[in-house]
């Protein structure tokens, strides 16, 4: 009888997960990026208030950098609203079968990129 050997290095790179088990993993990334994100946005809502923050703002965000960080805020937000939908119609037993998860995780996919593409267009 072999014996048995035990995991010494988990490599995250080699492990092969559905695509549900990888928006699993996105879902809780984004939460934490929500979670560091809410300071600098606070801080942007404080700046909008002054005389001129506003426009210091919209100016900013019709900028390169704005742009890119608008993209991934939205991204982020699309993403984590999305899968946690998801995530709600498993608690009530839609999408258990690995099919129809699939197909639920390609269509949160889909909405975030949409998201992100509007975020990208739509600023002009």
């Amino acid at each position: 009888m072999p014996a048995q050997q035990s995991v010494r290095w988990l490599r995250p790179w080699q492990v092969w997960l559905p695509l549900p088990g990888w928006l699993s993993i996105l879902q809780r990334v984004s939460g934490l990026l929500l979670i560091l994100l809410f300071p600098p946005l606070v801080w942007l809502f404080g700046h909008s208030l002054q005389p001129h923050g506003w426009t210091d703002i919209v100016h900013w965000l019709y900028a390169l950098p704005g742009r890119c960080a608008l993209t991934l805020l939205v991204g982020v937000v699309a993403l984590h609203s999305f899968g946690g939908l998801r995530l709600l119609l498993l608690d009530v037993g839609i999408g258990t079968r690995l099919p129809l998860a699939r197909r639920l995780s390609w269509l949160v996919l889909g909405l975030t990129c949409a998201g992100m593409l509007w975020a990208v267009v739509g600023v002009s």
